[in-house]
């Protein structure tokens, strides 16, 4: 695959986070891009900046309407133990969190965890999250995407 990444800046730190994004997150990112003539991925007609700012509204949106109630902190603790569950590595793991590596831990400072294995580990994860769902997703992000 191609080198598609997504990047943030760190609220705790004001540091840039970029990690590989897994296949069908990527197709459904082509997907969206395609059909919004904006520049945000995520637009708001409702916000002043012209995109999505408050993310607890649409967290509080989507467990009003599925039913089922998560915390952002949920969702973490939930990635972190598939990826776990899936024998990836603390260090692995705590990159693909954002963690900071502690102080007290020298080894730390010496583990370079590659992107190739950042994006296997997003794709495992993803195959788990959505199981039977993942080909089908991709192949109907990546149609729409294309056509």
């Amino acid at each position: 695959g191609g080198e598609y990444v997504t990047s943030s800046i760190d609220p705790k730190n004001s540091e840039p986070h970029t990690l590989p994004m897994g296949d069908v997150l990527w197709a459904l990112m082509k997907k969206r891009r395609k059909y919004i003539t904006g520049n945000w991925v995520f637009p708001s007609a409702k916000s002043a900046s012209g995109h999505i700012v408050n993310i607890s509204k649409v967290r509080e949106k989507i467990n009003n309407e599925c039913g089922v109630k998560f915390t952002f902190h949920d969702l973490r603790r939930t990635f972190a133990s598939i990826a776990e569950n899936l024998d990836y590595g603390q260090y692995t793991i705590k990159r693909l969190l954002n963690h900071k590596d502690d102080d007290n831990d020298v080894t730390a400072g010496y583990v370079q965890i590659s992107d190739k294995k950042l994006r296997q580990a997003m794709n495992e994860i993803e195959s788990t999250v959505l199981g039977e769902w993942r080909e089908y997703l991709l192949d109907e992000y990546n149609k729409k995407a294309l056509s």
